[in-house]
């Protein structure tokens, strides 16, 4: 995924399509407005929150889409994330490491078709009291789901903690998949989703 970062005590619009949302996070307070622009007049902006220092801010979704303005705090820089799935993500202090703001993990325990916040919490347990088959969601949706550059790629891992049976990933219109797709029992398995192209992406088993 695309990093996207406000200079401390910076400002920055962002454009919402239709049926996205916009996610922040900032080790101090950001200020999110909503933002009109007209022709012949200054533009207006409209406090809409502030964020909780340390923790991820998300707004609702915006079904006609939306431009939002972002107030980053002076001594912070603040991350930010569009679309229909957004996780944040930032560099750590020590490392310098991009990560992201996962929440808690995901569980699929019977066959069904995969979101984007699946994928992009990062962790999926699954129980597999009988086997169960996870369709990925197509490319065009997966997509959507947060700002994605060509060659950016992100990581999820499907954690098996049931006695028998296993979790397979099936692929779905413009994602295809390199490698075992299925995680046995009473094991795990590491994933990387890479874009290629327009709303086209290959997912790779890395362990």
């Amino acid at each position: 995924m695309a990093l996207n970062v406000v200079a401390r005590g910076g400002k920055a619009l962002v454009t919402l399509t239709a049926g996205a949302a916009l996610a922040v996070q900032s080790a101090g307070v950001v200020t999110i407005s909503s933002y009109t622009a007209y022709a012949q007049e200054p533009a207006v902006t409209a406090w809409l929150a502030n964020s909780t220092a340390g923790q991820v801010y998300t707004t609702s979704t915006y079904s006609a889409g939306a431009t939002l303005q972002i107030e980053a705090p002076y001594n912070y820089e603040a991350y930010y994330e569009v679309g229909t799935a957004p996780i944040v993500q930032f560099l750590t202090a020590d490392s310098g490491q991009m990560n992201t703001a996962a929440g808690a993990a995901q569980v699929v325990n019977a066959t069904a078709t995969l979101s984007v916040t699946n994928l992009m919490g990062q962790i999926i347990t699954s129980t597999t009291a009988s086997a169960v088959t996870a369709t990925l969601m197509t490319g065009t949706v997966l997509d959507a789901g947060a700002s994605f550059n060509i060659g950016d790629w992100f990581e999820f891992s499907v954690v098996n903690t049931g006695a028998s049976n296993s979790f397979t990933i099936a692929a779905a219109t413009g994602i295809t998949i390199v490698g075992a797709a299925a995680v046995s029992n009473s094991t795990s398995g590491r994933f990387r989703m890479v874009k290629t192209a327009s709303n086209t992406f290959v997912l790779y088993r890395a362990s």
